[in-house]
């Protein structure tokens, strides 16, 4: 019995280390442009095809025949999806039939731009008298094949070019030599070495990973884990064997390397300790530990401290023990004394607190030793100055006009506060709406301009367009009732989108009563119907009260936009109170000037787009019809 076990046991070492395997290589069987088609067959145990073909139809390959022989053993490719019935055979010149044993096991069926590459294996002998079998030995084959003649994956006749015999030729492949590395993937701690040995037959070289050595030994100390490779090559074939080498960090100790005599210090060790003698102390004498790290001071001196983790790697440290010394003396009232049993020191700590910044030039700051704290002290002197004014009044200590009256704080002047009692008589103000027909948008709601000056700068590429409600410039002035022809204050103010402008007047015109007149460089002036006193807060609308304007004749004086919404009439180009087509010689001329001269705020522009053109004709010819004229008292 144990001579036929050892006869068994070299007759399985002589197959592990000698046994073959047989390939075909890549066999052409047909190259026809966009439907080649090859096969690849490989042996050792078992039988592995790789079989390429064009995707979009069936195709076949027979084993052992040099012709559609009935009985011939086929695998077909009878579906663009699963291959159910891979496994076939001949039947004659028919189509292929489907074999009651599918032993072909595909592993692999995939498509890529039009050619199809399945991947199959089964044993060499199946023991199934529909399938060839296959030999583990050099010689040839006779294979056959045929595909679609169309793009179709039912079987069908295939044609005189969609058919042929090809002869494949098994050679052998060299078997690569046996390999292992001892000892088997071990532990060390960083700084360590270690010998690993690579283990094969005879007449084997080797190459190792990292590193380069070419010996079947080598001593390693790697400083972290590392994955060691060994190639061993014979007669051109290649083995390999990975040998994993764990390295554990040394271990490290915290919590101090002093201690006062009769004291304790607490010393940590990094990770998981060993679950015996963690700790050791070489002078026990001089400092005991105990096996939690707790060390105990006993007398003066050093004693070096061993730690072990549960990796069997070690770390050491040096404590020293010291007699406790004398507390200090002589501290400041911010002082404190603390003794650190761990330094066996006394540490002092305590700073005197800051002095105080952001001092007042009025005051001064000096350290009371007995409160242990600054006192500040000193107050300031104040000079105060009385003003009456009408409207504003700008102070020239600190460059602010104010427009209330109050008590106000200015900037020190030779450290003495300086104070502002101001009494301010307001200027009169008037909150003016108005509407400037062209420029309205119909259908606004809220109604609303278009923003003429703002568009006309921005579209003429001014960094300072101004505000994206500004509409234009407008002039208002207050005139005598008893000479109207006298303009007694006058003021420039840009009119918004919304209608409203904001206009303050000299404190003169406070109390006082006065026609209104409104101009613009394009419009009729436009009066009011009566004179309006001015307060310090005056409000008056063109745009919402017909009644408000002055009309003596029977053309209306201002231009009804919608029911309870008016606007000045535009068009007034010459300045000669009249809007008719004599105002047309400037329109022309504006037209030309927007059109080649490229020049905006333009009087022409009349619907406030930046551009004179026929769309502003259009607000110009009918308020031109209309034939108004400057009304006024």
């Amino acid at each position: 019995m144990k001579t036929k076990s050892l006869f068994l046991f070299f007759l399985g070492f002589s197959y592990l280390s000698f046994a073959q395997s047989f390939t075909t290589g890549v066999v052409n069987l047909s190259s026809t442009p966009g439907l080649a088609m090859s096969v690849k067959l490989d042996i050792s145990s078992n039988v592995t095809m790789t079989l390429v073909g064009p995707s979009g139809r069936w195709f076949a390959l027979g084993f052992g025949a040099g012709n559609m022989e009935a009985e011939t053993d086929v695998v077909g490719v009878h579906s663009a999806g699963t291959l159910s019935n891979f496994d076939a055979k001949l039947i004659g010149y028919a189509a292929p039939v489907a074999d009651p044993l599918q032993n072909w096991t595909i592993t692999s069926n995939q498509v890529v731009s039009g050619v199809r590459t399945i991947v199959a294996t089964r044993l060499l002998d199946t023991g199934d008298a529909n399938d060839y079998t296959f030999s583990a030995e050099e010689g040839s084959l006779s294979l056959i094949w045929a595909r679609g003649s169309s793009n179709s994956f039912s079987y069908g006749y295939h044609g005189s070019s969609n058919r042929g015999v090809v002869n494949a030729t098994f050679t052998a492949v060299q078997a690569p030599p046996p390999l292992s590395i001892t000892p088997s993937n071990i532990t060390i701690c960083s700084g360590s070495s270690t010998t690993l040995t690579a283990n094969s037959v005879a007449g084997v070289s080797y190459l190792w990973s990292p590193g380069g050595q070419t010996t079947s030994s080598i001593t390693i100390n790697p400083s972290s884990t590392t994955t060691y490779t060994c190639t061993a090559t014979q007669n051109g074939a290649s083995s390999t064997a990975n040998h994993v080498v764990t390295v554990n960090s040394i271990p490290t100790i915290s919590g101090g390397t002093a201690v006062c005599s009769g004291g304790t210090l607490q010393l940590t060790g990094s990770g998981t300790a060993a679950a015996s003698n963690a700790w050791a102390s070489a002078s026990a004498s001089i400092a005991s530990i105990s096996g939690t790290g707790l060390v105990s001071g006993t007398s003066a001196g050093n004693s070096v401290v061993t730690y072990t983790n549960s990796n069997g790697c070690s770390a050491t440290t040096t404590v020293t023990v010291t007699p406790i010394p004398a507390a200090p003396t002589g501290l400041s009232c911010y002082q404190t004394a603390v003794f650190n049993t761990t330094t066996c020191a006394w540490v002092i700590s305590g700073t005197q607190a800051t002095a105080p910044t952001g001092l007042s030039c009025w005051q001064t700051a000096s350290f009371n030793t007995t409160t242990c704290a600054w006192v500040v002290s000193g107050t300031q002197t104040t000079n105060t100055t009385i003003i009456s004014a009408l409207g504003t009044y700008t102070w020239a200590n600190n460059g602010i006009t104010y427009t209330s009256s109050g008590v106000y704080t200015g900037t020190t002047v030779n450290c003495v506060a300086q104070v502002l009692n101001l009494t301010i008589t307001p200027s009169p103000s008037l909150a003016l709406q108005v509407f400037l027909d062209g420029y309205y948008i119909y259908g606004s709601n809220p109604a609303r301009m278009r923003a003429a000056r703002y568009v006309n700068l921005t579209e003429s590429g001014s960094s300072t367009p101004g505000a994206a409600t500004d509409v234009d410039f407008i002039t208002v002035e207050l005139r005598s009732p008893s000479n109207l022809n006298v303009v007694l204050y006058s003021v420039s103010a840009i009119l918004q989108t919304n209608g409203s402008v904001q206009c303050v007047f000299p404190a003169g015109a406070l109390g006082g009563s006065f026609y209104l007149v409104v101009k613009h460089r394009a419009a009729i002036p436009l009066w009011s119907a009566n004179p309006v006193t001015l307060s310090s807060s005056s409000a008056f609308s063109f745009a919402n009260t017909y009644s408000n304007t002055y009309s003596g004749g029977s053309i209306t004086p201002i231009h009804t936009l919608v029911p309870s919404l008016f606007g000045i009439w535009l068009g007034e180009l010459n300045d000669d109170g009249y809007l008719d087509g004599v105002d047309y010689t400037v329109f022309e001329t504006d037209t030309h000037s927007s059109a080649y001269g490229g020049l905006y705020l333009l009087d022409g522009d009349l619907n406030g787009d930046a551009y004179v053109d026929a769309s502003d004709y259009v607000v110009f010819d009918f308020n031109a019809r209309v034939g108004s004229y400057e009304q006024r008292p």
